[in-house]
């Protein structure tokens, strides 16, 4: 009897260890900034360069959802789109990220090999349904702000 209560015991202790390293959540607001040169470096031209460019803030809620909120960078006026709201799901390490706001491409849905490092999240892109930025294959790398 006390050799299935130490087991049972170590059991629940070892489980209770096991729940305590849980992936580090996504759920949060990260930032990533993107100049001109960056921009036209991932092959965008003419106005596209500034559209692309900019402070991107990427809520992702908990729930699921999440909002994209561009902020022009300087000598830049206003994306055509400024707030992209969306879904995410992550299974292990692959990121579904769907758009729900259409921007040119319909509601293109795009898949990432996602990890994280302290307050640091790396992106790079396994697919993704839009033809414009299907070519952009740049591991994006955003810093958690909250």
């Amino acid at each position: 009897m006390k050799r299935n209560l130490l087991a049972l015991g170590t059991l629940v202790l070892l489980s209770f260890a096991v729940a305590c390293q849980q992936t580090p959540s996504l759920a949060g607001t990260w930032t990533w900034n993107v100049t001109k040169d960056q921009a036209g470096a991932a092959g965008w031209t003419g106005d596209l360069i500034c559209e692309n460019a900019g402070n991107f803030q990427m809520v992702f809620a908990s729930t699921g959802s999440t909002t994209l909120t561009q902020t022009p960078t300087e000598g830049c006026s206003a994306p055509s789109v400024s707030v992209i709201i969306g879904t995410w799901q992550v299974t292990g390490d692959q990121l579904t990220y769907h758009e729900i706001t259409d921007t040119g491409c319909g509601q293109p849905t795009a898949i990432y090999k996602w990890k994280i490092n302290g307050s640091t999240l790396t992106l790079n892109k396994v697919s993704d349904t839009c033809q414009f930025s299907a070519s952009d294959t740049a591991p994006k790398v955003w810093t958690k702000t909250q």
